[in-house]
């Protein structure tokens, strides 16, 4: 039989030995409990890469669109592209009422001297709650501005503030159209247009040449 001595320091030691197993995890416990504490209290993290789907809405929404431009005091343009396709907003504001808004993509060899000279332009109004875009080609120096036989704008939609129209609208880059100007990654050049009413879109109080870079 073992010595009594040796029975009470194999009974010492195990006790120990629990004690030991025990304070660890309280330990380990109490580590646990902090943490999911600090996490409780900690704000969740700020997303920063949350991309804004585009929608055509007749409505910018902050964060829709890439790129944008303030060309005048009286009219804006913002636009994204991807492979395919070019997608825009114009805001332009009329001295009389709502008018139209326009944008022409000017040929690559352009000079101010052609003026409006073979631009493929884009008219967009909205006309009794109903936003309309026109695919254009102009045959002149400041016109005429005849409807092309296939009209290769899409979902357009408007809305009307006061005298403020917003349009919005996609396009492919290259339609293939022999109207229509292939719009290349880069920079373009541009002309664009505020119309005094959406009933005669010949007449416009404001107009001029600008560029977007399209990436």
């Amino acid at each position: 039989m073992p010595a009594i001595k040796d029975v009470i320091i194999k009974i010492y030691s195990t006790t120990t030995n629990l004690k030991m197993v025990s304070a660890v995890l309280l330990f380990i416990l109490v580590l646990i409990l902090a943490i999911t504490a600090c996490s409780l209290d900690s704000p969740p993290p700020t997303n920063t890469t949350t991309d804004v789907i585009w929608r055509s809405d007749g409505v910018v929404t902050e964060g829709e669109y890439q790129s944008s431009k303030v060309i005048s005091d009286t009219f804006s343009i913002w636009w994204n592209t991807d492979s395919t396709n070019l997608y825009m907003a114009m805001k332009g504001t009329s001295p009389l009422g709502p008018g139209f808004v326009s944008i022409g993509f000017l040929p690559p060899d352009w000079v101010p001297e052609k003026q409006k000279l073979n631009t493929d332009a884009i008219i967009g109004f909205v006309s009794e709650g109903k936003a309309y875009a026109i695919d254009v080609f102009i045959i002149g120096l400041i016109g005429p501005h005849p409807a092309d036989s296939s009209n290769d704008v899409n979902q357009v939609s408007g809305t009307v503030d006061g005298n403020t129209t917003i349009i919005e609208f996609q396009r492919k880059l290259n339609t293939g159209d022999d109207n229509d100007q292939p719009l290349e990654k880069g920079l373009n050049k541009i002309m664009w247009a505020i119309g005094y009413a959406s009933s005669d879109l010949s007449a416009h109080p404001e107009r001029g040449y600008s560029e977007i870079e399209l990436k």
